[in-house]
């Protein structure tokens, strides 16, 4: 993940070195994410729904048909103090969850583009996604996103962002993101953002000013 240094946006960030411990799963937290998993894990009469017209058209003969869907993945931008957009394709399922999983595969893929640069550390893998009925999703990742973080507020806010946008202005059921690693709760990346409750989307960083900073 390419370093970015600190810049203006500093000053919109919630600083949490007095609110909450640094790091995720540190000493003194044992919030546990089982009541989440338990509460969002699809029911029965649920999958059963979503499975029955493929297997009705798996028995007919014919293949099941496939409609792509566009949507939009935020990058941090290597021109702005903010995010960069790129389109992709995702198979366009009746899910909010299978679709919130294709979108964090193709921000986790990396950008295409030049405009713009990778949003979390190398290394990182999305570990589960989960939505709850309220409109929060659980994104849990692996250490790599909290481990690989190189310091700076800006670094942490535009990744923060870029996987918050790239799911809420995708996916209509979705209306905030919350933030695990390992399954933990995390309070902070890198000390610089809280993260303790789920966040909306921020529009504005898809509209920052040119600056002249060196990447």
């Amino acid at each position: 993940m390419t370093r970015r240094p600190p810049g203006p946006l500093a000053a919109v960030v919630i600083a949490v070195a007095a609110l909450a411990p640094w790091g995720c799963g540190s000493e003194g937290d044992e919030t546990s994410t089982e009541p989440v998993a338990a509460n969002v894990a699809p029911s029965a009469a649920a999958q059963d729904e979503t499975e029955a017209p493929a297997a009705e058209t798996e028995a007919a003969g014919e293949p099941a048909p496939l409609t792509l869907l566009d949507v939009t993945v935020y990058f941090p931008s290597s021109k702005t103090d903010g995010l960069e957009s790129e389109q992709r394709e995702i198979f366009d399922t009746a899910s909010p969850v299978e679709r919130a999983k294709q979108i964090l595969s193709d921000l986790l893929a990396g950008p295409s583009g030049p405009d713009s640069l990778p949003a979390v550390p190398k290394g990182t893998r999305l570990r589960q996604v989960f939505v709850l009925e309220s409109g929060v999703a659980y994104a849990d990742f692996s250490a790599e996103l909290r481990d690989g973080m190189p310091g700076g507020t800006d670094n942490e806010l535009l990744t923060v962002y870029a996987i918050v946008n790239s799911l809420v202005l995708n996916v209509p059921e979705i209306k905030s993101v919350a933030i695990l690693v390992d399954g933990k709760p995390c309070p902070t990346l890198s000390g610089h953002l809280d993260l303790r409750r789920p966040l909306g989307a921020d529009r504005s960083l898809s509209s920052s000013k040119t600056s002249g900073r060196v990447l």
